[in-house]
């Protein structure tokens, strides 16, 4: 590497040659800014006899993989350390569900990193690797560990409400295991509409909370989470807000495409008001069957159903818009088209009239595993993403929601 411009410090908003973060100094910048100090010294101050001669280069910086690695549950969550690496300036951790297909990563300053919003049974990897930015990594080292944390679960009914610059939110008291040591609740909100938005967040030791000052016309997402002696559980996730808009218009222009026999992708027209949208799915073969509402909120106009067996054609599907409490009348009901008649074998089985197996509700993709606790769903998932952002110790650069 070669210390280039070594009277001064090779770093501005346009570029930073000696920064190895855009602004801190990697080894050209080290010596940047001593061979300053030493000219500054001799030629203003008169100490030393001369300025020390240019290095022409200087070695690459050692970067070893981490040792000692561990994960391990502890009562808030997981737990991961591992021996300190001499002149490491951080550590690039990963970390997935097991069984996720993608990674979520976090720089993190010291040897430990917690996983605090999970569920017992849940099963995490971890890949930790020495991370010295534009002077390089090291190789990944992987543990994985399963959370049985002493948690207290989120509370049930969550009912949020937007108002003109906020929203109101109040909830059941939380219940089951740890429950006897609750010290307060956690109320979360994020904006969905600024890319890269911290989460935002109070506390209060009641059931209920009015939150101010937020963006009207921003759709939030809004989250309980209980918090007792062992730290704060899993959010649970309220219906998401438009602040300051009413009941949103009815969907329109539903339509339902047959990706296959089983599986359908539902595309309508929404409104800016809606924060979330619910699909209703009814048997049309079922004896007076009515519509079973997704037990899950689509953030925008499209959602996916799978394992609608024995086909999709004997399904129906409509769409309601909501925000917070409010929700819109049903759209116009869609079914898709039959299936051409068979040719060379036999026709798809009948309907047997309200005894299939239920639709999918979550989307197109299973959950992924997570070694035998209950799988997280698509509300969790998202807050998962958010979690680093939840704990200050963590580095905030590394907080911006991932996927």
């Amino acid at each position: 590497m070669s210390p280039s411009n070594p009277g001064r410090f090779s770093c501005k908003p346009t570029g930073c040659p000696a920064g190895y973060d855009g602004l801190h100094p990697n080894l050209t910048g080290e010596y940047q800014i001593a061979y300053a100090y030493a000219r500054t010294l001799n030629e203003r101050f008169g100490i030393g006899q001369s300025t020390p001669d240019h290095i022409p280069a200087f070695p690459a910086r050692p970067i070893a993989p981490v040792s000692g690695l561990k994960a391990e549950s502890v009562p808030s969550g997981i737990k991961v350390t591992w021996n300190p690496v001499f002149g490491a300036r951080g550590y690039t951790v990963r970390y997935r569900i097991a069984g996720a297909p993608n990674w979520n990563e976090a720089v993190v300053p010291s040897n430990r990193f917690d996983t605090t919003w999970t569920q017992d049974g849940w099963t995490w990897e971890y890949q930790v690797r020495t991370n010295n930015y534009t002077d390089g990594a090291s190789a990944w080292m992987m543990t994985s560990a399963t959370s049985h944390p002493e948690t207290a679960a989120a509370p049930g009914n969550i009912v949020t409400r937007a108002t003109a610059t906020g929203v109101d939110v109040s909830w059941d008291p939380a219940k089951g295991p740890y429950t006897d040591s609750i010290d307060r609740y956690q109320i979360i909100t994020w904006d969905r509409d600024v890319p890269g938005a911290f989460i935002g967040g109070t506390a209060v030791k009641g059931t209920s909370v009015h939150i101010d000052g937020l963006v009207p016309g921003h759709h939030y997402l809004v989250a309980v989470a209980t918090w007792n002696r062992a730290g704060g559980g899993i959010p649970g996730a309220g219906r998401s807000v438009t602040v300051g808009a009413g009941t949103p218009a009815v969907p329109t222009d539903l339509t339902v495409k047959s990706i296959d026999p089983t599986t359908v992708q539902l595309n309508w027209k929404g409104s800016p008001e809606a924060a979330g949208y619910r699909v209703w799915v009814r048997n049309v073969n079922a004896p007076g069957g009515s519509a079973s509402p997704d037990p899950y909120i689509a953030d925008g106009p499209e959602h996916g159903i799978a394992f609608l067996y024995p086909g999709n054609w004997n399904y129906e599907f409509c769409v309601t818009a909501i925000n917070g409490a409010l929700e819109s009348g049903k759209s116009s009901c869609v079914r898709p088209p039959l299936p051409p008649p068979s040719t060379g074998g036999t026709n798809p089985p009948p309907s047997t009239g309200g005894t299939n197996p239920p639709p999918s509700t979550g989307g197109t993709t299973p959950p992924p595993s997570t070694g035998g606790g209950k799988a997280p769903d698509p509300a969790q998932q998202s807050l998962l993403k958010l979690g680093p952002l939840a704990d200050p110790r963590r580095d905030p650069a590394a907080a911006a929601p991932l996927g």
